[in-house]
């Protein structure tokens, strides 16, 4: 999402920087196209330098407790929650609740987990991890489908014995995921297939691009998106969740061939005021001319100078950043953790490093 993000916010000529963990090579050259600068380090960025913070993940605190807070103006500052249950995506003891003037979750699952922080939470909104204008199209697929997209790091057994039946029968599959092409989702993509399978964003981006989803992943899930289950599918974010248990290899592949017509004519008659939370260029004009509105507010500038000028406030914000630094060094250590094993379940990967490391069988 913050890619995107930065993405809209250099098309409409905001200068952007990126502060994060960790930035991915895969990623880098994206990032270097829409931004000014790329830190990873926080205590390299004065964060009063900027008009806007876009806060997620704890990166944010180590940077404003580095910087000298005192008689500063406080930047529009949004806080954004990107998962109900991840430890990484609950907000921290002081900083956001006193100096946040927008929280968003991306999903009303999400913000549900959030308010169950405090009272100061209850003004959390929802944005539903809204979709970029280039995956928008008027074109419409009619008749049975000829080729699935299918867009997973984590594709479940079941679905992938599914996809190997459905390929015999002449079904064109195309792979997108850690376990066989890791790149980066692009409108052309969408285009040439005739329905998505998938969880999460790229369902958003299916939904703009009117291609028909099968929302299936390793949480199971509702099937073809419809009118019966749509609703019940973006409160969990299309995330899966919701929905009954796992089904049968065989019960999947009957399922999205007899149900592919169908889910065509809903994906492509869904109104574009039902769309409308999942387009990012119109939400985030709201954003904007709201962050104008508080920028300019002196009341807001009172309330925080007083915040920010507080003893007792700068002591919680040294104890926030301390906390947000051991999160993220956690991170940063699940994250190889997690390669690593992803490493190992792919036999191809596993095998390479067996015979480069020239490991002795004992």
């Amino acid at each position: 999402m913050l890619l995107e993000l930065a993405e809209e916010f250099a098309r409409r000529n905001l200068e952007v920087c990126l502060l994060c963990n960790e930035l991915s090579d895969a990623l880098r050259p994206d990032f270097a196209a829409c931004t000014q600068q790329v830190f990873e380090e926080p205590e390299v960025v004065d964060p009063f330098d900027f008009d806007l913070l876009w806060a997620q993940h704890h990166v944010l605190q180590p940077s404003l407790h580095a910087s000298k807070v005192r008689n500063r103006k406080m930047p529009v500052t949004i806080f954004s929650h990107l998962s109900p249950y991840d430890p990484f995506e609950t907000p921290g003891p002081f900083v956001e609740r006193k100096l946040a003037d927008m929280i968003f979750a991306n999903s009303p699952e999400t913000a549900e987990a959030i308010r169950r922080y405090g009272k100061d939470f209850d003004r959390i909104e929802v944005l539903a991890n809204p979709a970029p204008r280039n995956f928008e199209t008027t074109a419409k697929r009619e008749g049975s489908i000829s080729s699935l997209l299918v867009v997973s790091n984590h594709v479940p057994k079941e679905l992938d014995v599914a996809l190997n039946l459905l390929e015999k029968t002449g079904l064109i599959v195309e792979r997108i995921g850690r376990r066989a092409t890791h790149m980066r989702v692009t409108p052309e993509m969408l285009a040439q297939a005739d329905a998505v399978i998938t969880i999460g964003k790229t369902v958003q981006y299916a939904l703009r691009a009117r291609r028909p989803v099968f929302c299936y992943d390793r949480h199971a899930g509702p099937g073809w998106l419809c009118e019966a289950n749509f609703g019940t599918a973006a409160w969990y974010n299309f995330s899966g969740r919701g929905f009954g248990p796992a089904r049968s290899p065989e019960d999947l592949a009957r399922e999205i061939t007899a149900g592919a017509c169908e889910a065509q004519a809903f994906a492509g008659s869904i109104p574009p005021k039902r769309l409308a939370p999942f387009v990012l260029e119109d939400e985030i004009s709201t954003i904007l001319e709201r962050a104008e509105r508080h920028a300019g507010d002196p009341e807001r500038s009172a309330r925080l100078s007083y915040v920010l000028n507080d003893p007792n406030f700068r002591a919680e914000l040294a104890h926030e950043a301390a906390l947000s630094s051991l999160i993220n060094r956690e991170y940063l250590r699940r994250r190889k953790l997690e390669t690593r094993v992803a490493r190992l379940k792919d036999r191809r990967s596993f095998g390479s490093w067996f015979r480069r490391k020239k490991v002795p069988v004992t």
